[in-house]
């Protein structure tokens, strides 16, 4: 979409240390200071890993953002999932100078299972941006969200704790599910601890495949379809992304086809 409206994309390779992912901010400044560099997509909580930022790392980034005059889209579509007590932190809620160049993405499609309605919303405290923002929007022809959105996004929000409560605790246990299941099971394939959402990242470099050989061997053997890492860019190789938002017995027949996937490969 970004190289279809004429812009170029510039990647920002998280750092994988100890399991997790960190923001490369040296080489995020090296790119910030090019002149054509005018707008910074960041996913908070992170997808597919699940990484939730800390106000630190946040923190350096909209300085950053700041010094060079680059616009944050913060995508915090998973941000009601957070799972294990942790807390979601908005990058526009730190300070009045980050919220000024701040776009921020929610949406209660993810939490309430509501994607069809595509119900959404952008967050834009500065007046200029804001207004920029809506004639693009004008000129496509979409002015608002449709009838039964709107019915559904002040329900969620207004009436759908109750099911968020009961929701993440079912997360958080397929989670423990598919961690129990790979360490006892398919040791070679790691899951990247998730801070948040539904979605497991799972590494399988370990067993020496290419991507193509990985998704061979799940479609026409494990006969179960994931997501390729390479899809969401520069380091997903040798992972895939599981969704585990689905009942606990789908969730377990998943990974028992995971298994059967690699079976041979994990002895």
């Amino acid at each position: 979409i970004v190289e279809k409206n004429g812009r170029v994309v510039l990647h920002n390779p998280l750092i994988e240390k100890d399991g997790r992912y960190e923001m490369d901010f040296s080489d995020l400044e090296k790119k910030l200071v090019e002149p054509d560099v005018k707008l910074f997509i960041l996913c908070n909580p992170h997808n597919p890993s699940g990484r939730s930022w800390s106000k630190e790392e946040l923190t350096t980034l909209g300085e950053l953002c700041l010094k060079h005059g680059v616009t944050v889209v913060s995508d915090e579509i998973h941000s009601d999932l957070m799972l294990n007590g942790l807390n979601h932190t908005p990058f526009a809620s730190l300070s009045p100078e980050f919220a000024d160049i701040s776009i921020t993405c929610i949406a209660p499609s993810k939490t309430f299972n509501l994607a069809g309605l595509q119900a959404s919303a952008i967050i834009i405290p500065d007046k200029a941006k804001r207004t920029a923002f809506a004639k693009v929007m004008q000129r496509q022809g979409l002015h608002s969200l449709n009838t039964f959105a709107i019915a559904a996004i002040e329900a969620a929000y207004s009436k759908g704790e109750p099911w968020l409560d009961q929701l993440i605790p079912y997360i958080e246990r397929n989670m423990e599910e598919v961690r129990r299941f790979l360490a006892e099971e398919l040791p070679e394939v790691r899951m990247m601890e998730p801070d948040a959402s539904y979605l497991a990242w799972l590494d399988c470099r370990k067993l020496g495949l290419s991507d193509q050989d990985i998704k061979r061997l799940l479609l026409h053997k494990g006969k179960l379809i994931l997501e390729p890492g390479p899809k969401y860019g520069p380091g997903g190789e040798g992972f895939v992304r599981m969704n585990v938002g689905c009942s606990l017995s789908v969730v377990k027949d998943g990974l028992r086809r995971l298994k059967t996937a690699f079976r041979k490969r994990s002895g």
